[in-house]
């Protein structure tokens, strides 16, 4: 059995944040009980949902804006990160999708290298990173001056559609998307990592 159904069904117990209702909202959040870093949150699709179809659905939209909501909420002062993992390489231990919500934001951040990023249409990229383990991706999509404002672009979904299908073209093993948020004005980021190799998420 599904752990994450068995949470939203009522059969096994979670520390709620948003809990699912009489089916009028199809998205539900509640505490990770992995205590790594002072807040992580879990955002979930009351449907079963494998990740690639919660990505690839019109709830991730939805969830993200929640997600966004949660760590303005939770994490103000030490910023976030979202994430998700897709694959055992990328340390997905559920099947059943979801976004993490985890407060702080990464030690070493890329840089976005504005000026060399190469495009496809609206969507910039380039590889920040690169071994015989992992790559790391850095992506972006139009001209948002902020990261709030990107991902809160209905926009948005076509940059995590290109970042899914490039996660599954290029990183058989596994690929995990992320974006921070810090404290202040945040420049637009979206972290496509894939390799054998990829490390913890905290």
């Amino acid at each position: 059995m599904c752990v994450f159904c068995e949470i939203l069904t009522g059969n096994a117990p979670a520390q709620w944040v948003n809990k699912p209702s009489d089916g009028s909202v199809a998205i539900s959040s509640f505490h990770n009980r992995l205590k790594w870093a002072e807040t992580m949150l879990l955002i979930v699709p009351n449907e079963h949902l494998t990740q690639k179809q919660y990505w690839k659905s019109n709830l991730i939209f939805d969830a993200i804006q929640l997600a966004i909501k949660l760590g303005e909420k939770f994490c103000r002062h030490s910023g976030f990160r979202i994430i998700s993992n897709f694959g055992k390489a990328a340390h997905q231990s559920q099947n059943h999708g979801h976004l993490h919500m985890i407060s702080g934001t990464p030690q070493q951040k890329g840089t976005s290298q504005e000026k060399y990023l190469d495009w496809i249409g609206e969507i910039g990229y380039k590889t920040i990173f690169q071994n015989n383990d992992n790559e790391i991706i850095f992506m972006k999509i139009g001209n948002f001056e902020s990261n709030r404002e990107m991902w809160s672009s209905m926009k948005i979904k076509g940059l995590l559609d290109h970042a899914v299908l490039a996660g599954e073209k290029n990183f058989e093993k596994g690929f995990r998307i992320e974006t921070y948020f810090e404290h202040d004005v945040t420049s637009p980021n979206l972290y496509l990592t894939g390799g054998s190799k990829i490390p913890l998420y905290i």
